[in-house]
């Protein structure tokens, strides 16, 4: 009892952080994180590396960076993971909105700068090389934004999307169930943030955007009487299941991925509240893979786009 006051007494006088403190977006990303990781069959445990709390953005608040290198997901160890690093989110004040920074394989502060600057270990293909060979990124507060600094690391290459050729699985489906003749490609050049309609190869409508974090370019398609998305993604996911989810004030829905072939990644949407999401009257949508946030999909353009896309394979 005595120790329960003590502990009590020293949350009342904050020389103790209390969980209550931390915001509420800061606590709920925590919560999906254990969350994703239980559906993927595993046990979460939050290790002290998975929060930490300093000032980024130089305003005298506590600004959060969660990495998922901390989050423990027993029996699911790759869920999050792999050779791209960990996803790696930061809630900045005083919005606290989560922003999804990608997968990093480390990271660090440098505190010689005001404000400090965030320094990236990062996947190769982050940075346009090998992916062995890995790159540094550093990160810091421009007055609206974490925006890239120095010149020490190339800007990220926005890779073209190889045509896509999913691997057939018995039936001649891929095992998502994405027919398995070959797609045209997403896009010839990289997208822009608006959502655009460009022509494939065979005349079909493709709705197009840029995406957050890892993923380069999102597509949206009809194949074969099919409704399909295509990921272009600079950085393969973990090994075992892939999962891509949304959220936004228009609901959550998610939707597994399945190889395409090269860097290309595919969602049967079939079934789907996803079609209806990116139509939807958001501007734009959380954007997660196995959990791990990637930032915000943006959505202008979207309702014409996608529904233009989709109108010969998909009633929505």
């Amino acid at each position: 009892m005595q120790r329960a006051f003590i502990i009590l007494f020293l949350l009342l006088l904050g020389a103790v952080p209390a969980f209550a403190q931390v915001p509420q977006t800061v606590q709920r990303n925590q919560r999906e994180a254990e969350a994703d990781c239980r559906s993927a069959g595993g046990r979460p445990s939050i290790l002290p590396a998975f929060q930490a709390q300093l000032d980024l953005n130089g305003d005298g608040q506590p600004d959060y960076v969660q990495d998922y290198t901390g989050l423990d997901c027993q029996g699911a160890a790759s869920f999050f993971c792999g050779s791209a690093g960990c996803p790696l989110v930061i809630f900045l004040s005083p919005a606290y909105r989560a922003e999804g920074l990608g997968h990093s394989q480390s990271w660090t502060v440098d505190r010689t700068r005001t404000p400090p600057a965030m320094v990236l270990s990062l996947h190769g293909s982050s940075c346009g090389r090998a992916g062995a060979d890995s790159c540094e990124v550093r990160l810091a507060w421009n007055g609206r934004e974490m925006a890239r600094i120095g010149a020490g690391a190339p800007a990220p290459r926005v890779a073209s999307p190889a045509p896509i050729r999913p691997a057939p699985a018995p039936g001649g489906e891929t095992k998502s169930g994405t027919p398995a003749a070959n797609a045209p490609p997403p896009a010839a050049s990289p997208p822009g943030s608006t959502w655009q309609v460009r022509q494939g190869g065979d005349g079909r409508s493709i709705a197009v955007v840029a995406g957050p974090g890892v993923v380069s370019a999102f597509t949206v398609m009809c194949h074969q009487g099919v409704p399909v998305a295509a990921l272009a993604l600079r950085a393969r996911p973990p090994a075992g299941p892939v999962t891509l989810s949304f959220a936004g004030r228009g609901g959550r829905a998610s939707v597994p991925l399945a190889p395409g072939g090269g860097n290309v990644w595919m969602a049967d949407l079939r079934n789907s509240a996803v079609p209806g999401l990116l139509a939807g009257n958001d501007s734009s949508l959380e954007l997660r893979i196995n959990g791990g946030l990637q930032g915000r999909l943006p959505l202008q353009g979207s309702t014409r786009a996608v529904r233009d896309a989709l109108q010969g394979c998909l009633a929505f």
